[in-house]
């Protein structure tokens, strides 16, 4: 089987399968193709509200409850998505960033901690950077070494809290 991480939607046609018309197909591939295009605008806009609610949060440390704690589901699910879409439109390098935020999230069992933030906004800050920088495939080795790292650090001792600590 084929390796399909972080690859580019594309269809594959294997034989000449009466059932697929090829100009569907074609329209296909063009509705994909127009929606990249986009992707890295809307990833753009995502990351900027990303960062807003994070600094909210910031402003606020220990009112974890009410708003914050929606702004913090917003935060994954900001990050979730754009760690599902990046790779499908060809931009690995967002789903690795937006991956690692998720990987923090799910060590906390979603429930960061006020000591969390800054890990939150490194990783957010790593993902402006990751879409300002509009580079499709791996990037290069500055950016990859700043994946890197934060991969590394998105495992559940990063703020010396470990999953279920309250």
């Amino acid at each position: 089987m084929r390796e399909k991480k972080n690859q580019p939607f594309s269809v594959d046609v294997v034989g000449n399968d009466p059932g697929i018309d090829p100009e569907i197909l074609a329209r296909a591939e063009q509705a994909v193709a127009a929606l990249g295009a986009d992707f890295i605008k809307t990833a753009r806009r995502d990351v900027a509200e990303m960062q807003a609610l994070i600094a909210r949060i910031g402003d606020a440390p220990g009112e974890f409850a009410g708003d914050a704690s929606r702004n913090f589901r917003r935060i994954f699910e900001i990050a979730h998505d754009l760690r599902g879409q990046g790779g499908s439109f060809g931009y690995p390098l967002v789903s690795r960033a937006a991956g690692a935020m998720c990987d923090f999230y799910e060590a906390r069992d979603h429930r960061p901690a006020d000591s969390d933030i800054e890990v939150l906004r490194s990783h957010a800050e790593a993902m402006a950077r990751v879409v300002a920088s509009d580079v499709k495939g791996e990037g290069d080795a500055e950016l990859q070494a700043l994946l890197d790292s934060l991969e590394a650090g998105a495992g559940p001792q990063v703020s010396g809290r470990t999953p279920g600590d309250s």
